[in-house]
């Protein structure tokens, strides 16, 4: 499931929170039959919608990508990062997001390092 403040159409501006249903797909498939060429990586994922509406449009950058895990936890897998924003609603290609757990590590680092700065700045 994806959701985001971004506009759900061509034009216009969203009040209202958005809510997408959308599965991931392969990075072969997104690469072959999706029609990327072989531009994603392993530290990125596609999305695929729910007969295929909705999805990443203005505004979407860095709207998560949430599944549900085996213990009905939401679980963060991607970050919207791409896709072909001209198209909105009537894309050929899946629109790209960042892959969460490749990032996790320099995620924790930078908190890590974020709280060590902090703690020195109160300090002074």
């Amino acid at each position: 499931m994806t959701t985001g403040w971004g506009v759900a159409q061509a034009r216009g501006s969203s009040a209202v929170l958005q809510q997408r249903i959308a599965t991931t797909t392969t990075t072969a498939r997104c690469n072959g039959t999706a029609g990327w060429h072989k531009y994603i990586t392993d530290a990125m994922l596609c999305a695929v919608y729910k007969h295929g509406k909705g999805g990443m449009c203005n505004g979407a950058a860095g709207d998560p990508l949430v599944c549900m895990s085996k213990k009905r936890q939401w679980i963060l897998h991607g970050l919207s990062s791409w896709t072909e924003i001209y198209r909105c609603k009537a894309r050929s290609r899946p629109p790209v997001y960042t892959r969460v757990r490749k990032f996790v590590s320099w995620i924790k680092r930078t908190i890590t390092e974020q709280d060590r700065g902090m703690t020195h700045v109160a300090e002074v």
